[in-house]
């Protein structure tokens, strides 16, 4: 989950999921290429035992009509590979319960409603928090999904690696690192 001391720190979140839900989640693995860069050898980094709560979006969440309020006009229906969904209360909400990232965009949301098998529709919004309002006006159908728990962690990291590219490879509990790259530059 994020924590006012994540602003202050230089790092990065992780989120690991699987995309289907017959599968079972036994856990994950990342591994990193360390300092070497590209390509190379790849070292363990961090073990996951909880399943992130990611998905896509069904549906374009729409600008806002209004900045630093409760947006009680616009939905966003989202479909999650895995897990549940649910309300909560407003307070709960400002203090950090059912955020998610949709996009570049971090937003709250108060209300839930289930509208197909592992499908939501999210209302009463919070829009643009930890600074992201840039990227209130930009979404898209099929963009990525990501609740902001306890299952997402931060990775602090030396600010002497911003600029260097590695590559990171998520696998299965006591799988071997081969398969999948996620790429990422470091700025």
């Amino acid at each position: 989950s994020l924590t006012p001391n994540d602003a202050i720190r230089s790092g990065w979140y992780v989120a690991i999921s699987g995309m289907d839900a017959d599968e079972g989640w036994r856990g994950a693995e990342l591994w990193s290429s360390g300092q070497s860069g590209v390509g190379g050898t790849f070292y363990y980094y961090e073990s996951f035992k909880s399943e992130a709560i990611q998905g896509v979006c069904m549906s374009v969440l729409a600008e806002p009509t209004t900045y630093h309020v409760w947006d009680y006009t616009s939905t966003v229906d989202v479909e999650v590979f895995e897990g549940t969904l649910e309300s909560k209360q407003e307070l709960e909400v400002l203090g950090g319960s059912n955020w998610a990232l949709i996009g570049e965009e971090i937003i709250g949301f108060q209300n839930v409603t289930i509208i197909g098998e592992y499908q939501y529709r999210l209302d009463t919004l919070l829009r643009g928090r930890r600074d992201t309002w840039d990227h209130m006006d930009d979404h898209y159908i099929g963009e990525g999904f990501c609740l902001l728990n306890n299952q997402i962690k931060f990775r602090n990291e030396n600010v002497g690696y911003i600029g260097m590219h590695r590559q990171y490879k998520p696998v299965p509990q006591g799988s071997v690192a081969d398969g999948n790259i996620a790429e990422e530059d470091h700025q």
